[in-house]
């Protein structure tokens, strides 16, 4: 009865456990590699860039890359986070389906080609609690730095998708257009869940041995 109802926990646990890979994995279809243009406001517009998921994950940490203008010094170190579903139509959902905070915001700076230019800076932050991609699903992402007059810079080379933004939470969404927006998500990817077969063929394993293993006892006594 011992064996058979480790078989039982083992199969649950097999199914059901979480497994990750040790290593942190780019989950956004966007790498930034040189900040190009000006893009949409996320200081005090939410705007929006639409990606597909290339892997079941959770999302752990985002980086933006911003374009700013040269008298922007302040830096208060908020950081917002949203990501919605997406609703068709190249736009999002109306509600966002799980946001929060960002938590150790960092600021580096990038590079300005000539004074007086605008500067290219790279924030960096962890979400206050993971957030959950399945795989080949589109979804959008919503950074947002309250107060920071901070602009999402374009990168070069980059992947094209569709961006929006709305100055209000009961607002539409409005096209900004195609962009290469520059962000880049990292997380962690969940390890394949076994299939039906592979659990039954454990498990009928496991109950053979704990039949072998009872027939034993019973020549024993």
């Amino acid at each position: 009865m011992r064996l058979l109802s480790l078989a039982a926990v083992l199969v649950v646990l097999v199914a059901f456990a979480p497994p990750a890979s040790a290593d942190s994995i780019i989950l956004s279809n966007l790498t930034a590699l040189s900040p190009g243009g000006g893009g949409p406001d996320i200081a005090s517009v939410t705007s929006a860039f639409r990606f597909v998921a290339p892997t079941d994950a959770w999302v752990t940490q985002a980086t933006i890359w911003s374009t700013e203008e040269p008298y922007n010094n302040q830096w208060n170190g908020t950081a917002q986070w949203a990501v919605f579903a997406d609703a068709g139509n190249n736009e999002p959902a109306a509600s966002p389906s799980d946001f929060g905070t960002g938590l150790d915001a960092t600021r580096s700076f990038l590079y300005q080609q000539h004074p007086g230019d605008s500067l290219r800076r790279e924030y960096s932050f962890t979400l206050d609690h993971p957030t959950l991609l399945t795989a080949g699903t589109a979804y959008w992402f919503a950074p947002r730095f309250p107060g920071q007059l901070i602009g999402w810079a374009e990168v070069v080379p980059g992947v094209s998708g569709f961006a929006v933004q709305r100055f209000g939470d009961d607002l539409p969404w409005l096209p900004v257009g195609i962009s290469s927006l520059g962000f880049e998500l990292r997380g962690q990817q969940l390890a394949p869940v076994p299939e039906p077969a592979s659990l039954l063929l454990l498990g009928t394993g496991i109950a053979a041995l704990a039949a072998r293993e009872h027939r034993r006892r019973s020549r024993q006594r």
